[in-house]
C-alpha cells in the first residue's frame, strides 16, 4: 500500500488462513452439482499494523467465497440442459488505511450474492461434437464493487447474456 510519504511498499506481512470445501457428483441420474466455498481470516501484520496507519484486515480478500452450480439433464431435444449458478463474495477491505471517522476500520466492501440461469445442449456437427450454451448472469442485476487496490474500485460485471458455442477439433 502507499506509505505516509505516498510511496507504493510494503506494509506489512499478510496471513492467510483458513478452510476450503468443495463437492462434485451427481444427484440422482440427471442432476450434476458442483460446489465450493473458502472461509478465510485474511490478516495482516507488522510494524505498519502496530502504529495504526494500516488495518489488520488484507484488502480485497473476501472472507468467504461460494459458487454452486446444478445442471439437469433432460432429455427434450436430445439432452438439453437448465443451468443455475449461485455465487456469494464475502465482506472484504477495500482500504489499507483504518480511517478514524469508520471508529479507525477500514473502508469495508458489502457482501453481494448473485445468480445465473441458462441452457446447453451438446449435439454433433460435421462428425465433431459441440455444445451451444446460453447464459443469463447476475440474473438479479447486483451492482458491487471489487477493489482492485487499497482505495482503487472497478465495478463488477453487471446483467449480462452470454452465448458460447464450443467444438473439439
Amino acid at each position: 500500500s502507499f506509505d505516509l510519504a505516498n510511496r507504493f511498499e510494503a506494509q506489512g506481512q499478510v496471513e492467510h488462513r483458513g478452510l476450503e470445501l468443495s463437492y462434485s457428483g451427481r444427484i440422482g441420474e440427471r442432476l450434476s452439482v458442483v460446489a465450493g466455498a473458502v472461509f478465510i481470516d485474511p490478516i495482516v501484520s507488522g510494524e505498519s499494523v502496530d502504529m495504526g496507519r494500516t488495518g489488520e484486515r488484507a484488502v480485497g480478500v473476501p472472507d468467504a467465497r461460494a459458487r454452486i452450480d446444478l445442471n439437469y439433464r433432460t432429455n427434450l431435444f436430445g439432452g438439453l440442459t437448465p443451468t443455475f449458478g449461485m455465487s456469494y463474495i464475502g465482506e472484504r477491505a477495500a482500504s489499507a488505511t483504518p480511517y478514524a471517522a469508520l471508529g479507525g476500520e477500514q473502508v469495508m466492501l458489502n457482501p453481494v450474492t448473485t445468480f445465473d440461469i441458462g441452457v446447453r445442449n451438446q449435439f454433433r456437427a460435421g462428425g465433431r461434437p459441440v455444445s451451444v450454451r446460453l447464459t443469463i448472469a447476475n440474473v438479479t442485476n447486483e451492482i458491487a464493487w471489487r477493489s482492485i487496490a487499497s482505495n482503487s474500485y472497478q465495478m463488477d460485471d453487471r446483467r449480462r447474456l452470454i452465448l458460447a458455442l464450443l467444438t473439439d477439433f
